[in-house]
């Protein structure tokens, strides 16, 4: 809910943002957009990425907890069904499996929202750093794109890496890869009558 809260707060800055460069009877005297105007904005967009780093502060420690201890349950309890034939109908391994699966969602999902919305406003910058501009102008949108285009914005894990796409797709490929190397090895190994090798005998 924080993350969607604060990546709205980024959407309202990069339509503001948006308006004031794409206006252009918005001009001063010497022929800069409104400095003042882009100035606030960039105040604005700079009080929001506190407030990032501040949850941060927090969210990380549970977002360890969450992600990690979400793909070790779901590789320890894929790597027990093909190999020990365990019963997850009654012990619920199942259950367990999804909730873990459905946690590493959540965070990935609310991460990656924020940071694409912690950086949307990036091209619009660009777009513009190319145009003719004042002096106070030029200064406040360079700022202004230098934080938006520099480190990856949003939720880390312990600050081990932001969860973005690129680490979300760098993560699931781990998991991806364990579970297929699982899968045949649960339907190679002789004398394992395992769920998986079942499924892979079909």
């Amino acid at each position: 809910m924080l993350c969607v809260i604060l990546g709205r707060e980024f959407t309202i800055i990069s339509r503001r943002l948006n308006v004031i460069i794409s206006d252009k009877t918005n001009q001063d005297i010497d022929g800069d957009l409104k400095s003042k105007k882009l100035e606030e904005l960039r105040q604005h967009y700079e009080n929001v990425y506190d407030v990032v780093t501040q949850a941060d502060g927090v969210i990380k420690y549970t977002a360890l907890i969450g992600f990690f201890f979400g793909i070790l349950v779901f590789c320890f309890g894929l790597y027990s069904i093909c190999r020990d034939n365990l019963d997850f109908e009654e012990n619920g391994s199942i259950l367990l499996m999804l909730t873990s699966v459905l946690q590493i969602l959540a965070y990935t999902i609310s991460g990656c929202f924020l940071n694409d919305k912690a950086h949307s406003m990036r091209d619009i910058l660009l777009k513009y750093a190319v145009t003719d501009m004042g002096g106070n102008a030029y200064k406040t949108i360079h700022l202004f794109l230098a934080r938006a285009s520099g480190n990856p914005i949003g939720i880390t894990v312990l600050e081990t890496f932001t969860i973005d796409r690129t680490s979300t797709l760098t993560v699931s490929g781990t998991i991806l890869s364990y579970a297929v190397l699982v899968l045949q090895l649960g339907s190679t190994s002789p004398g394992i009558n395992s769920p998986c090798s079942n499924v892979t005998g079909v």
